[in-house]
């Protein structure tokens, strides 16, 4: 059991340090790409004649705020030592910023996979353990979270510690008051002592547990301060960040990037659009299943713990996949939990039946771990593209791209090209403009579609499961009225025979899954469409 173990680390050890240079030198998550310049600013030099107070506000500040300074300053540290043991590496780039937060990611995750192991050996046995820890390995959107520097790793480790220490107190405020250094919305996670707080207080009248879990709040307060403090410090900036991030995350504030959410049903977009490609259809069905029978338990902390979260993340207006990431390993504790329930249906010694069916779950979720880690492992798509473009497309050709993708495409060679790169989600906001990119239309000799951002979003076309796009969305004269021009655009580009598609270019193979939230796919495994003119 010990060796089959330490396999098993080890494998999870390799699926979320391999391949941490994915990219490279490009980086594709904005998100990402803020923190990254974020801890490169980090410096506590004070200019000539600077007070104590501007020192103090300046020190360490990150001005960024959409995110907490937990992560930033880990990072910060981290590189700072390895210049001192490493020399060569004393210049601070931006490459070597990201690359720390992606090694801080994949950590995270790693010890998020030994707690969910150790939790389920507790409440189940060991042989479910493994088979937890095999599902949490291969889990695409753990892998992928992992190979991200941004901070869904960090909160969804810091989550599983306050569910496994759920009974020491001040390792829970510990917890809790790093998980809101590292993003603010993390103080949803103080729900969980809460809840032992009322439950307790029920059980046994005239205890002070309600005391405790206000001194608990006190405590997260503090660490949250303590390893955030340009929460106070820049209390004003930290507010305006706030307020924004807010709106957005709310839909009070609508920006381009939010517009795949409209008319969305909450619960049902997470369960449609979400889980079947981050955490794999089979999984998702025996974890919601797994959930319904954990409710027959006398304790209801660990559904009730999935409930708050993925309740007060799944009903907001926005709803990335991001979002979903803390509450993917107790999915994995649930679908255990019923594969466990089910094998005691069977006696002792289980069916060849129940073997199969438990091979296939593994199996499956193998193939889509496997898959998703693949990404990391090869050439980035839009490098890909960029060799074929440099290799197929004649030097002074007119190329007409999309901008909001972070980097547009190709990568290295624009210069090569006579280039313009179109913000085509605001021609119906600027018909002037909206005029400058149909003249560029009618003079392109190739039309580039960097991922699906703008068309699946804006226009009545979908991404189609072959790579074509040729699909017809529902509620499409809505859509036309809404973005008139956006539309004709794109009838021009897919329908009028003007252009047709020579080249797309995926990189998740065995999977089609352009259709999830599009978080899932733009920022590290887009599909790539190039169009060339014929008539």
């Amino acid at each position: 059991m010990r060796k089959t173990l330490l396999f098993l680390l080890t494998a999870l050890a390799l699926s979320r340090l391999a391949g941490l240079n994915w990219g490279f030198p490009y980086l594709f998550h904005p998100d990402e790409n803020n923190m990254t310049f974020s801890v490169i600013r980090l410096s506590c030099q004070s200019g000539i004649g600077s007070g104590f107070i501007d020192v103090v506000k300046e020190c360490y500040n990150p001005h960024f705020f959409a995110y907490g300074q937990l992560p930033l300053y880990v990072a910060r540290i981290f590189l700072d030592a390895v210049s001192i043991a490493v020399p060569v590496l004393r210049s601070l780039t931006p490459l070597l910023a990201a690359y720390s937060l992606r090694f801080i990611s994949a950590v995270a995750s790693i010890v998020t996979g030994f707690v969910l192991y150790l939790l389920v050996r507790r409440k189940m046995g060991k042989s479910e353990a493994l088979l937890a820890l095999i599902l949490y390995i291969f889990t695409p959107g753990l892998i992928q979270s992992a190979h991200f520097g941004t901070t869904e790793s960090l909160l969804t480790m810091f989550f599983m510690l306050v569910i496994y220490f759920r009974q020491e107190l001040v390792w829970t405020a510990l917890f809790i008051g790093m998980a809101v250094a590292t993003k603010v919305s993390a103080l949803a996670f103080l729900a969980l002592p809460l809840y032992d707080a009322v439950s307790k207080s029920i059980r046994r009248p005239g205890y002070l547990y309600l005391g405790r879990f206000v001194l608990v709040a006190a405590a997260v307060v503090l660490f949250a301060v303590l390893f955030s403090p340009h929460y106070v410090i820049s209390f004003s900036d930290f507010l305006k960040s706030m307020d924004y991030e807010g709106r957005v995350a709310t839909g009070t504030l609508k920006v381009f990037y939010t517009e795949q959410f409209e008319g969305t049903v909450p619960i049902v977009f997470q369960l449609v659009s979400i889980f079947p490609y981050a955490a794999g259809i089979p999984l998702t069905v025996l974890a919601l299943v797994g959930w319904v029978v954990s409710l027959k338990n006398r304790d209801r902390y660990l559904p009730f713990a999935f409930l708050v979260l993925f309740l007060s993340n799944s009903l907001l207006y926005a709803k990335w996949t991001r979002f979903m990431t803390p509450v993917i390993p107790l999915m994995i504790y649930f679908a255990v939990l019923l594969v466990k329930k089910l094998n005691r249906r069977h006696g002792r010694r289980p069916s060849p039946a129940f073997l199969l069916a438990v091979s296939l779950l593994v199996g499956y979720q193998m193939f889509a771990g496997l898959s998703m880690l693949g990404i990391y492992l090869r050439p980035d798509v839009r490098a890909e593209a960029t060799e074929w473009i440099k290799a197929n497309i004649p030097a002074g050709s007119r190329i007409l791209s999309e901008s909001a993708n972070v980097v547009d495409i190709p990568l290295d060679a624009v210069s090569r090209y006579r280039y313009v790169s179109a913000v085509v989600h605001e021609m119906d906001n600027n018909p002037e403009y909206a005029g400058f990119v149909r003249e560029n239309l009618r003079q392109a000799d190739y039309v580039f579609v960097p991922s699906r951002r703008v068309y699946a979003n804006y226009s009545c076309y979908q991404p189609s499961l072959d790579g074509t796009v040729n699909k017809i969305r529902s509620g499409c004269d809505e859509v036309r009225k809404k973005f008139p021009r956006i539309n004709e655009y794109y009838d021009t580009l897919f329908r009028s025979g003007q252009y047709e598609l020579v080249k797309t270019f995926r990189s998740l193979p065995g999977f089609k899954d352009e259709q999830a939230e599009e978080s899932w796919t733009v920022f590290d495994h887009p599909v790539v469409r190039i169009y060339r003119r014929v008539i």
